[in-house]
């Protein structure tokens, strides 16, 4: 497993501007983690952001426990 970086996820919080309705309910409070950085969500958080948006595939490779920051 590769393991790069040490930043801490900015997840989106209750209160923010501009918060994604994806991953908000009906009285627009956030129940989804997601980073504003690398734009994971849930499984795809990693241990750690890598600062930078996820690349295509590498998501689904943190999910699998194959990749971690």
């Amino acid at each position: 497993m590769q393991k790069y970086t040490n930043l801490e996820h900015d997840l989106w919080k209750d209160g923010d501007d501009d918060i994604p309705k994806a991953i908000t309910d009906n009285n627009g409070a956030v129940v989804l983690g997601l980073c504003k950085v690398c734009g994971g969500g849930e499984c795809e958080l990693a241990t750690n952001c890598p600062g930078r948006p996820l690349k295509h595939g590498e998501g689904d490779l943190i999910c699998a426990g194959e990749l971690d920051f």
